[in-house]
């Protein structure tokens, strides 16, 4: 069986992730680290990223919405 290079698939896994949620680089690394020690076969398959793991990780993670950050009286953006 032809293995896909650990490399590649964390490349693919932080690819993915950063388009789907702005988290800083070390969450990418935890949920790279996380994902990979809960599907280690995906050197042999790829990384399949189901959404509720995104999802789940957007909840913990992701920082406040922008709505609810004070912006003084300049507003929002």
């Amino acid at each position: 069986m032809n293995q896909i290079p650990r490399a590649a698939c964390i490349k693919e896994f932080r690819d993915k992730t950063v388009k789907l949620a702005p988290l800083s680089r070390d969450l990418v690394l935890l949920g790279i680290k996380h994902h990979l020690l809960k599907k280690s076969r995906c050197a042999q398959r790829g990384v399949a990223i189901k959404d509720g793991v995104i999802e789940q990780m957007r909840k913990d993670y992701a920082p406040p919405p922008t709505d609810l950050i004070h912006h003084g009286d300049r507003g929002p953006q």
